[in-house]
């Protein structure tokens, strides 16, 4: 059995103006959506992530996301990546520049939100490695419910200077991005753990349970289950498994970025230390695959975490897909003193692992020297 993708219903496809109306697609510019991050995520956590920043109510605004899908998920090679559309990402940070400036008690606000959310959270991921069912579904909840404001405080973390427009960002909010910056990395952990003891009979068919099915404990068999594993497409709340792009361009009449990576022999980035570093590539897309890196490799992921730090102290240098000046990749490229060039978005879709590569940090800039 495969699951069908959800038919389309009055309203879908199209896109509401910033003042809440609803225009249909055919009357705008057909939005490309960019690739933004790659993750070994659970669907539990996708679905989350994808409610949060697109249909559900924020709490740290009363506006509404006005460009929809907003995200697109796509899990492939086992791996869920992250599409935005760039003008969803415009309105957020336009949105949030905004309540700083009319309100001086914004930032607390948002702050003080945010770190009541989280701390349990946090508490929850110190003190358990699994959950029983009723202490998963409202883990889930809780999860769910702060999400909206890891998304403000993430956003205001990462907008560059001019974004801001002269916006501080105070010491105390620049602590909570240090503390928090594995909240969801662990969540994920967490929910993958005390999915596979509560089912130990599906394995790894446990990563593609939605969050509604546990909610209700309606598990469905393991021919549904191995149909996601193999592949899915996540728009808001409909899950398409087994489709392609192409085929989500055409249903929703969007665009997906595309390039050759064959043909890409050099990428750019932004400078988080500075230094140069010649070696073989390794692509990290989560902790297991730490066990790879040996001393002198160029550690290349999407993004690097807390239990990444084995494989960074080997490494020669960093390169990411993403992050800012506070990510966890520049943080400990400055500890370490090693070379690193974050926010080049296509790293991982451009190097594999065994090509050599140059890193000239002081240039920001990554060069293909040798294929593997």
């Amino acid at each position: 059995m495969v699951e069908a993708c959800p038919a389309l219903s009055a309203g879908d496809g199209l896109v509401r103006g910033g003042c809440g109306e609803r225009y249909c697609k055919k009357d705008l510019v057909r939005p490309v959506y960019i690739k933004s991050f790659s993750r070994d995520f659970t669907l539990a956590i996708a679905e989350i992530w994808a409610r949060a920043e697109t249909t559900s109510e924020k709490g740290w605004t009363k506006k509404q996301q006005p460009f929809l899908p907003y995200i697109v998920f796509v899990k492939t090679h086992g791996i869920i990546e992250g599409y935005y559309d760039p003008r969803g990402i415009q309105w957020l940070k336009k949105v949030l520049v905004e309540e700083v400036k009319g309100d001086a008690a914004y930032i607390s606000f948002l702050r003080d939100e945010f770190k009541e959310r989280f701390g349990y959270i946090r508490d929850i991921c110190m003190t358990h490695t699994t959950l029983s069912l009723d202490e998963l579904r409202l883990f889930l909840q809780k999860l769910e419910a702060f999400w909206p404001w890891f998304e403000g405080a993430w956003w205001l973390w990462e907008m560059e200077e001019h974004e801001r427009e002269g916006i501080e960002i105070p010491q105390s909010l620049r602590d909570v991005r240090v503390e928090s910056q594995d909240a969801v990395p662990r969540a994920d952990k967490l929910v993958r753990s005390s999915l596979r003891a509560l089912y130990p009979h599906l394995g790894e068919l446990t990563d593609v349970i939605r969050t509604a099915e546990i909610q209700s404990d309606a598990i469905p068999d393991a021919a549904v289950l191995t149909s996601r594993l193999a592949g899915f497409v996540l728009i808001e709340d409909r899950l398409c498994v087994r489709a392609s792009l192409a085929d989500m361009e055409t249903r929703f009449d969007i665009e997906f970025e595309k390039f050759d990576a064959a043909l890409t022999d050099e990428i750019k980035g932004q400078t988080a230390e500075k230094g140069s570093a010649t070696g073989a590539v390794k692509v990290l897309f989560s902790s297991k695959d730490n066990a790879k890196v040996n001393t002198g490799d160029i550690l290349v992921s999407p993004m690097t975490m807390p239990d990444f730090l084995p494989a960074m102290k080997k490494a020669a240098a960093f390169v990411t897909d993403e992050g800012g000046i506070m990510c966890h990749a520049a943080i400990m490229a400055r500890e370490l003193k090693k070379p690193c060039i974050i926010g080049t978005k296509i790293a991982t879709k451009v190097l594999k692992d065994g090509d050599m590569v140059e890193v000239d940090a002081e240039k920001g800039v990554v060069k293909v020297i040798q294929r593997a």
